[in-house]
């Protein structure tokens, strides 16, 4: 993230065509809108390019005159002309209609519209912030999305990594969003121990805006102490039907792996300091591994050492009782 703040900086730098890319749920409206606010006063339109029909786009973008087409009963200035002076914010770039393409590089290039069924043409002073979860490399060569247009949008490229590939901001991202939607008056609960390793070992398909719609759904039942895990666990999609088609479940790279690769190693050393009496070097003798390499696996791990040594003793005190 601090590589795509970097990014952030320069592109507020310039009024150049940004490109942000990245999976559903990542932020890249809200990076879109940090820019638009850096830009300062003006217009600040946002455009769903998958949410306009092939046949109205370029009348939605670039406008109409009076009787372009049946049901033109007026002249209309377009989205672009709407947008003139600031910001214009097109969503889903990768699902815009080839048809339209051309008349978008033309605004890029010469920062010229020219409306349906006219011969006029108008000039625009606008920013132009576009975001996609597509490949449009793939879609490049196959001749879906237009090269040239590509190279366009893409002056400041922002690429923006999927939440379950900086899992280490899951708890800020936890405790600002609980204090977002926490209502006024009401009682700021904090996220237990537990709850909050289960939020962190989550794959996240849906990346933050999942993660948000998560503790909306809790919050929205109430309570004053700690969100416990028993209270997310309802609500978060199982891994398995979670999974994006294009990441294999034995992909050895998958976060899900690694996870239960830790976890089986956590439970691994506990196993072995309870044998041990909770003793560092004789659990560290035990794994024929140094002292000071095996405290760097249970930082690693994110070990907590108070609460690995309760448990530890809590285990080791049960064994004694049992033997008794």
């Amino acid at each position: 993230m601090e590589a795509v703040w970097e990014q952030l900086r320069a592109a507020t730098r310039t009024r150049a065509a940004v490109l942000v890319r990245g999976e559903s749920g990542t932020g890249k409206e809200l990076i879109a809108r940090t820019l638009s606010k850096a830009q300062g006063e003006g217009p600040w339109v946002v455009v769903n390019c998958c949410a306009i029909s092939e046949s109205l786009i370029e009348s939605e973008l670039f406008g109409h005159a009076k009787g372009a087409f049946s049901g033109a009963d007026r002249d209309r200035e377009g989205l672009f002309e709407t947008a003139n002076g600031g910001c214009i914010f097109l969503d889903e770039i990768g699902d815009i209609p080839p048809s339209a393409q051309a008349r978008l590089l033309r605004v890029l290039q010469e920062g010229e519209v020219r409306r349906v069924g006219e011969s006029r043409v108008r000039h625009v002073d606008v920013r132009v912030i576009a975001a996609t979860n597509r490949d449009l490399e793939t879609a490049m060569k196959s001749g879906e999305f237009r090269t040239d247009l590509f190279y366009r949008l893409s002056v400041h490229p922002i690429l923006l990594p999927p939440l379950r590939s900086r899992r280490e901001d899951i708890p800020g991202l936890v405790r600002h969003l609980v204090r977002k939607h926490t209502r006024a008056g009401a009682t700021l609960r904090s996220v237990s121990a537990p709850a909050m390793e289960l939020l962190r070992s989550h794959p996240w398909p849906g990346n933050v805006r999942e993660l948000e719609n998560v503790l909306l759904r809790v919050l929205a039942f109430g309570g004053s102490g700690p969100i416990l895990a028993e209270e997310l666990r309802p609500h978060l999609r199982p891994i398995v039907s979670g999974m994006k088609e294009e990441i294999p479940i034995m992909d050895l790279d998958y976060p899900g792996f690694r996870l239960a690769m830790d976890e089986l190693e956590r439970h691994f050393i506990e196993e072995h300091l309870v044998r041990h009496g909770g003793s560092i070097l004789g659990t560290a003798q035990a794994l024929s591994i140094g002292r000071t390499a095996l405290h760097n696996r249970i930082r690693a791990l994110d070990m907590n050492p108070a609460e690995l040594r309760r448990r530890v003793k809590g285990v080791s005190e049960a064994i004694s009782g049992e033997n008794t």
